[in-house]
């Protein structure tokens, strides 16, 4: 019988997987030390900066813009002229004139002299938004997970994607106790539920802006000179968590504080024993 060459490649290389199959493959297992350092959990979340005070200018009625006092960037205090409306356009139309509810900076207006605009309802609009420049907070969303790590008053470092290399210190100032809406969300949607937080920024800067983005790394826990191992050591024997010795036994512990690299070890090895890294291919 005669076989082609591409045949006999496929023989070769059918009867080489079945051989290597029969072998345990063999790897390089990784050794560690257990012994003491410090060890820090952290929670990281994004979220926006936030003026402390916003306050959004509205129509109350329908009607024209008569005149607008202020400009984007201006201060000004509180009381002050900000807009007047009338409901025509005539000169012997009375105006409404609309102040500032609190001393602050112009940020955005939406809006032209002369416009018509509708009162407060569906269809209202944002005319002129007014914030408090002097005093900006951030507010993020808390995964379910993530939530019970966290205690008003913990201390964050806050990272602007507008200021790349510069950290600002913040603080948990409250914790919602209920979930932020989801919009539009799909039926069997399992995705973790999220709560506000908002944490004050201790460093303020006539820089900030509403709306910058910033990630934030929040100090949920610390522990000194405890016994640890790097995560990748932990393993789970007979249902619990374990460690792998290097003779290949394996030993439970009991696990206390983790971190996004290492886990604190309450009980079951000593300082100065050494592990290996588990082979997770073979199930136990």
């Amino acid at each position: 019988m005669i076989i082609s060459k591409f045949a006999k490649s496929c023989l070769w290389s059918l009867l080489l997987f079945c051989s290597c199959s029969e072998k345990k493959l063999n790897y390089t297992q990784q050794e560690a030390t257990v012994a003491k350092q410090n060890l820090t959990q952290i929670v990281t979340v994004a979220g926006k900066l936030e003026a402390a005070k916003i306050a959004s200018i509205l129509a109350p009625y329908d009607g024209y813009i008569r005149k607008i006092y202020v400009e984007v960037g201006q201060k000004i205090k509180k009381n002050d002229p900000v807009i007047s409306l009338s409901t025509h356009l005539d000169d012997n139309t009375p105006l409404f004139p609309m102040r500032a509810p609190f001393s602050g900076r112009v940020t955005d207006i939406a809006i032209k002299e002369g416009q018509y605009v509708t009162g407060q309802g569906q269809n209202s609009q944002t005319l002129v938004q007014i914030e408090d420049t002097s005093q900006f907070e951030l507010e993020v969303e808390v995964p379910e997970l993530d939530l019970p790590k966290l205690e008003i008053g913990q201390i964050a470092k806050i990272k602007l994607a507008s200021a790349p290399g510069e950290e600002i210190p913040g603080r948990i100032k409250y914790i919602s106790l209920s979930p932020k809406e989801i919009q539009n969300k799909r039926w069997g949607d399992d995705s973790q539920s999220r709560y506000r937080v908002a944490i004050d920024i201790l460093k303020q800067s006539p820089e900030y802006k509403s709306g910058l983005s910033a990630t934030v790394d929040i100090q949920s826990a610390e522990k000194k000179s405890v016994l640890a191992l790097p995560g990748e050591f932990l393993t789970e024997y007979q249902g619990a968590e374990a460690v792998r010795l290097k003779d290949g036994t394996y030993k439970k512990i009991k696990v206390g504080l983790r971190t996004d690299n290492a886990f604190e070890i309450l009980s079951g090895v000593n300082e100065g024993e050494a592990v290996i890294m588990d082979d997770f291919a073979n199930a136990r």
